[in-house]
């Protein structure tokens, strides 16, 4: 009712009653609402807010967005470097990163930092795809002092004299972890109580039940709940390549790509689902033995045939593997 310019010429049925809108013009002054809201959204909205603030999410305020003010964020950011690298991280020079950058597969990660009440928790983003643009006539040249790395929108990313675009790191590791995975199924104990998603937690809880029921009378039970200090980080890196070494048990691993499109819920939308399958080459899977195993996790769904596979060699995953490990590089704002 705010908005009268969109109503349109008011026309009057008999006894000064308004006529209903049409469906068409219904849906045309739908479509300008929405285009309007996007504009005041993407045009004004958000970049007013990115001029003044940083906004984040943190670890202690759930859902809640975070407004930081630019200046407060600034000597918050340079703070938590600080403690970065002091313990965690090792900054490294341009032409260190020069060198890396052509010798290995692996490209780097954007960092980002999300508070904590103690401080500060480094995320990298390895989903996405990263743009190393360079201020200098050719890439990797003399002028190592002038490499400059940041993010350039795609309407400017054409007009740019020197650029190298590099996979995200998921993507370059997506087959590793699809042989780790095949090797974890054959072997379910190498894991431990580890799991791979929330839907895993109830199976192993059931079989923990079981065994408590038949294996004790009247047991006592007793739960704790533990944090561990800096977990991921304080990881025994050599210790877990060896168990990595120990887990691969061929020398090559087929994946065979295919996608099922089924149905979304009750909606009327269709969702696609890229599915990877790995085993030994001589267990190849023909695409009508594929079909039978997938019917019985997806109904009313279509199965198509990418004809893609490829060869994952052990050598290649335990390259790939330990540059992740030990010289995966990351990029963070100023540094």
């Amino acid at each position: 009712t705010d908005m009268k310019w969109l109503q349109g010429p008011l026309k009057f049925a008999g006894n000064n009653k308004r006529e209903k809108s049409s469906k068409t013009n219904h849906e045309t002054t739908t479509v300008l609402v929405q285009h309007m809201m996007r504009w005041l959204f993407v045009q004004f909205i958000v970049p007013l807010l990115r001029s003044s603030f940083y906004i984040t999410e943190s670890e202690f305020s759930a859902k809640r967005v975070l407004y930081y003010r630019k200046p407060v964020w600034t000597i918050f950011r340079s703070i938590a470097m600080k403690s970065l690298l002091d313990r965690q991280y090792v900054e490294i020079s341009a032409i260190e990163a020069e060198r890396r950058l052509k010798q290995q597969k692996m490209g780097f990660s954007r960092l980002r930092l999300l508070p904590k009440t103690t401080g500060a928790r480094p995320i990298a983003a390895l989903s996405k795809r990263e743009l190393l643009d360079y201020e200098i006539d050719t890439i990797f040249g003399e002028k190592v002092e002038n490499l400059k790395s940041k993010l350039v929108p795609n309407r400017i990313r054409h007009q740019l004299g020197a650029e190298a675009k590099f996979r995200a790191t998921n993507t370059i590791l997506k087959d590793t972890f699809d042989v780790l995975k095949y090797e974890v199924s054959k072997h379910p104990e190498a894991s431990g109580s580890g799991v791979f998603g929330v839907s895993e937690v109830y199976p192993l809880f059931r079989n923990f039940i079981r065994k408590v029921k038949t294996g004790y009378k009247n047991p006592n039970l007793y739960f704790t709940s533990v944090d561990i200090h800096h977990c991921y980080d304080t990881i025994n890196q050599s210790h877990l390549y060896k168990v990595i070494e120990s887990l691969l048990s061929e020398e090559d691993y087929l994946i065979q790509k295919y996608a099922v499109i089924h149905p979304c819920g009750g909606n009327d939308r269709l969702l696609k689902k890229n599915v990877r399958i790995v085993g030994p080459p001589e267990k190849f899977n023909s695409f009508q033995e594929v079909c039978e195993n997938l019917s019985c996790r997806f109904e009313k769904s279509i199965f198509v045939d990418g004809s893609n596979c490829s060869v994952a060699k052990k050598d290649e995953i335990f390259r790939l593997f330990k540059e992740h490990l030990q010289s995966h590089m990351v990029v963070a704002k100023g540094r």
